[in-house]
């Protein structure tokens, strides 16, 4: 198992004081030694429902136009950052189809570069390495 926390815009864990760097919604990521790997947990672009059922639909003083209807780019939470990793995790496996899932949890809780993945040192605020795809 991986465990996944959410980032704010400033490389941050996801905190409700977050200002500027926040989604000015009142929720904030889990942290800690637990964690394996925190990736991009706000402001994340990602489909919607179709048309007005969805969450942009037209009548919403927030919509915005440049994602249209059938996408939205206000997904927040590690429900967005996880999918980021499992992203990331899919590109390992397809560079190394031999990796067991204790060596693709190593390699994400480690600062090295492997191809298209960089995880970064794990910081004492938040417990996990930051992913970043580079």
């Amino acid at each position: 198992m991986i465990s996944v926390g959410a980032l704010n815009l400033c490389d941050q864990r996801k905190n409700p004081l977050d200002g500027i760097c926040g989604d000015g919604i009142n929720w904030g990521s889990n942290y800690g030694t637990a964690l394996d790997v925190m990736a991009a947990g706000v402001y994340l672009t990602t489909t919607d429902i179709m048309g007005e059922y969805g969450y942009s639909y037209t009548a919403d003083p927030n919509y915005d136009p440049a994602y249209g209807l059938d996408y939205t780019g206000y997904m927040n939470g590690t429900s967005g950052a996880t999918p980021i990793v499992s992203g990331v995790v899919g590109l390992m496996l397809s560079v190394n189809t031999n990796m067991t899932p204790a060596h693709v949890q190593e390699i994400l809780q480690k600062p090295q570069t492997i191809s298209a993945l960089q995880a970064g040192t794990k910081k004492p605020a938040t417990g996990a390495s930051m992913l970043s795809m580079r």
